[in-house]
């Protein structure tokens, strides 16, 4: 569990599924945006039942999420090297 915004940026990165506690628009910004909403839960209002509901769901579904997650960073990967090759042109590849 987390409520940090690099947090969750180095957990997506290491492939671990984290449920966050959102503290910042920021985070859950970041949570939806990889698809994992549900694994969100705002610290204001949050309550025992919904934190147990939303781990228990990242428990049994762990394999699911880390599949997106793989094909989420393989997406931004791709994205950023397009960025880098607009940035600094393409550089020849040996």
């Amino acid at each position: 569990m987390t409520c940090r915004f690099h947090s969750v940026i180095f957990a997506h990165l290491l492939n671990k599924p984290v449920l966050v506690l959102s503290h910042h628009p920021k985070v859950t910004l970041l949570l939806n945006d990889l698809g994992r909403s549900r694994y969100c839960v705002d610290i204001q209002t949050c309550d025992a039942a919904s934190l147990a509901e939303a781990l228990r769901s990242l428990a049994q579904n762990g394999s699911k999420i880390k599949s997106r997650m793989n094909e989420k960073s393989a997406l931004y990967k791709g994205g950023l090297s397009l960025e880098f090759d607009d940035l600094f042109g393409k550089v020849a590849r040996s």
